[in-house]
């Protein structure tokens, strides 16, 4: 069975704590190394998931990565906290709000490419891609052949609203037929 994105970002997000807890354990300071092969060896997992838990983890200023060095931890252990994990949930979670919000104004267009949300709200784009994936499990996009991603139709269409009146005609009057229904005197006169 194939993993699904919705577990694969959460897989990263896993990764990520897991890092933590690694950088806490093992008490390091500020400026010191953290090599994807001993993280991957630590967490049981390759490298490819490990460097995506550190762009994670980069994106939240907690690692920093230098060229042809790899990653380092960018804050003191102390600064670690609980709320990281949080953080960490919510950092793409309000960038798929943002991009929501944009479609629901009409701010969007039908189809939207990576690149053209990472420019618009100058965000990386592993959070961009993780925010569209987001999306795509609450059924709101779905992506298209290449690097497109389209939206659902909204609900604010002339044919949807043609289509919901035309589903609440045939069961609203249904409705008053149950047994047991009692208008209310006072909303009706």
């Amino acid at each position: 069975m194939p993993i699904s994105r919705s577990n694969t970002r959460q897989n990263h997000l896993k990764l990520a704590r897991q890092i933590i807890e690694f950088i806490l354990e093992h008490d390091l300071s500020k400026g010191d190394h953290l090599p994807e092969s001993v993280l991957s060896e630590a967490c049981g997992v390759s490298r490819t998931p490990i460097r995506s838990a550190l762009k994670l983890l980069e994106q939240k200023e907690i690692v920093q990565k230098r060229e042809e060095g790899g990653f380092f931890l960018n804050l003191p252990p102390d600064a670690l906290s609980a709320d990281i994990s949080s953080d960490l949930d919510d950092m793409e979670g309000s960038l798929a709000a943002r991009i929501l919000s944009d479609r629901a104004e009409r701010r969007l267009s039908d189809v939207q490419s990576v690149s053209a949300l990472v420019r618009r709200y100058g965000a990386p784009r592993s959070s961009v891609l993780n925010s569209l994936k987001i999306l795509s499990s609450d059924g709101i996009v779905v992506q298209l052949p290449g690097r497109a991603w389209a939206f659902q139709p909204m609900l604010d269409t002339p044919n949807a609203i043609e289509e919901s009146l035309a589903f609440r005609l045939t069961l609203e009057p249904q409705a008053i037929l149950t047994p047991g229904f009692q208008v209310d005197s006072q909303k009706i006169g």
